[in-house]
């Protein structure tokens, strides 16, 4: 009798961990509460879709990158291409050029309030993406991005003016190049670690900044309600400054 349960016990825990295995490597889908109902999918993440240029308008022509989105994570990379990808609903689409200015533009046409959702395996974010490739030549050209509620990704181009503002997210420059820097936060942290040969402006209402093997160019650095922490081969070149460091409610780190 107890060589019976012993072998029930066995081939009950054999199955649950085959059970369990086969859920986590090859489970069909997700049930998940969004917008106030349940959905069904495999995928939180909604499949990228390359956006056209308007017709006749090449990349040469670009002198300005113009984006504005509303509850996006906005990612500029390095490729070997110039495209522009989404998987967001929300997006005023085709691409808009002016050929006055040579500014490309894209915009939202709605927002919605929240990007975290839940389902039966806790909490995920769900917010939709952005995502701009960069080719090298792009080093005179601008792009000024602008997000309400969304982190923003900047890594390994050249660029000449980049403008960053976001009003709920992180500001994150890896690797860059660029002569002027135009980056403004509400509530998140900016980190820069990229060159900046001119100058600019960086300024945080509500997070830390923090520059990590940065070249800069001379500049200022201005707190109300917090902390400068620098190394000391670092200095603060008020002077001849070309580049405004401002922080309101946090620190700003070099290092």
């Amino acid at each position: 009798m107890k060589k019976v349960v012993i072998v029930g016990l066995a081939t009950s825990l054999i199955g649950i961990i085959m059970a369990t295995t086969a859920f986590y490597v090859a489970r069909p889908g997700n049930i998940a509460w969004e917008n106030g109902k349940f959905v069904y999918g495999q995928n939180h993440k909604n499949k990228l879709t390359t956006l056209a240029l308007p017709s006749e308008v090449s990349t040469e022509q670009i002198k300005n990158i113009n984006l504005s989105v509303a509850n996006t994570d906005v990612v500029v990379k390095h490729g070997q291409a110039f495209k522009i990808e989404s998987n967001d609903s929300q997006l005023k689409t085709p691409l808009i050029f002016n050929e006055e200015s040579g500014t490309l533009s894209l915009q939202s046409k709605s927002t919605k309030n929240s990007n975290l959702k839940i389902n039966i395996t806790g909490f995920y974010d769900n917010s939709p993406q952005v995502i701009i490739t960069i080719p090298n030549g792009f080093d005179d050209k601008n792009i000024s991005i602008s997000s309400t509620s969304g982190d923003i990704h900047l890594s390994h181009s050249k660029l000449a003016v980049v403008t960053l503002n976001s009003q709920e997210g992180d500001i994150m420059l890896y690797s860059n190049t660029m002569k002027t820097a135009n980056i403004s936060d509400n509530n998140g942290d900016i980190v820069v670690k990229s060159e900046i040969t001119e100058g600019g402006k960086i300024s945080n209402n509500n997070g830390d900044i923090h520059f990590s093997g940065s070249n800069l160019p001379p500049y200022s650095v201005k707190t109300i309600k917090g902390e400068f922490m620098t190394d000391k081969n670092k200095s603060d070149n008020t002077g001849n400054a070309t580049l405004f460091i401002d922080n309101n409610n946090g620190d700003v780190s070099m290092s």
